[in-house]
């Protein structure tokens, strides 16, 4: 089957997960709660086979999970965090990348951006690691940035140099058109994700995906509203402690933004170790670091952005 047929088959599949009580697959039901993943989605380590004329995903032992509720999460069935890791070949990490893609087509950015005032290399944090392993598997193909969420301007200017592939000092249509951007990040890092992807719309450079994790808005930002020159966008949040997230995002244009959804994570059930981080941080705002130390809420974050840095292979190859 080709590959496009088994994106869209899977796409439009709701997922039955089994649940740590209970051994069989459940179905969304009435409180719209949706288990998140917690095995390291790389590893593959899930067994699909179809049940009941829908897939479910079982697994060899019992896993932790976090719930996520939310209404939107039942409308669109998750339809690109679960089932399309299966229906998609990631690149093998550390594989190499073929020389005919590399200078044929220009190399896929991934801009992240850290909350309140963490530096862009602090490793204790969730985004500074995913950039690194992206960085590591994807090498040259891949353009990995971080930024502190105070540098949004100085990311723009970096993503403006790297779609400059002739070097002229300005862009092309074809370069704009050629782009392969995604944008990521947590608290005041996830509303500069959004800024950023809005500036870019106004130059007319499309944004593959935008994640948002715990949003916090910035004073003259807007991260509710996502510009319409983002393909896909996804919003991850809790709502307990004195900061907490957005818990809604929108579309500015439904039939060219589609939102994968809003997911909402409870941590008062089960506690996310988070060694590292200020004693102030684990006091005064636990749930909001929790979600940043969630490894289930960070390789779901992860495998959307692969999905989108999958080697593009020109036709007739």
């Amino acid at each position: 089957m080709p590959e496009s047929c088994k994106r869209e088959l899977l796409h439009s599949k709701l997922c039955k997960i089994a649940t740590p009580e209970k051994a069989t697959s459940q179905s969304l039901g009435d409180e719209g709660l949706v288990p998140a993943v917690t095995r390291d989605f790389a590893r593959n380590d899930g067994r699909i086979r179809q049940e009941r004329g829908v897939r479910s995903v079982l697994r060899e032992a019992p896993l932790r999970f976090s719930f996520m509720k939310d209404s939107e999460t039942r409308r669109f069935g998750i339809p690109a965090l679960i089932p399309a890791l299966f229906a998609l070949n990631f690149p093998a990490v550390g594989g190499p990348v073929s020389e005919r893609h590399e200078t044929k087509f220009p190399a896929a950015i991934v801009v992240g951006f850290v909350g309140g005032l963490v530096r862009h290399d602090n490793a204790v944090h969730s985004e500074v690691q995913l950039a690194n392993r992206l960085e590591h598997d994807y090498r040259s193909s891949v353009q990995v940035r971080m930024f502190e969420n105070r540098r949004g301007q100085e990311a723009h200017r970096e993503i403006l140099r790297l779609l400059d592939t002739d070097h002229d000092g300005t862009l092309s249509a074809g370069e704009k058109l050629d782009s392969r951007i995604a944008i990521y990040g947590h608290s005041w890092g996830a509303s500069e994700t959004v800024t950023l992807a809005r500036a870019l719309g106004k130059e007319g450079i499309p944004v593959l995906l935008t994640v948002q994790v715990d949003s916090i808005t910035k004073l003259g930002e807007d991260d509710e509203l996502i510009p319409a020159n983002v393909a896909q966008a996804v919003n991850f949040y809790q709502q307990d402690g004195l900061l907490h997230g957005r818990a809604r995002i929108r579309a500015a244009d439904a039939s060219r933004t589609h939102i994968l959804g809003n997911f909402l994570f409870d941590y008062k059930a089960n506690s996310i170790n988070c060694d590292g981080y200020p004693w102030y941080a684990r006091l005064f705002m636990k749930p909001h670091i929790e979600i940043e130390s969630d490894p289930s809420v960070w390789r779901q974050v992860e495998s959307l952005i692969r999905l989108q840095l999958r080697p593009v292979v020109p036709l007739g190859r």
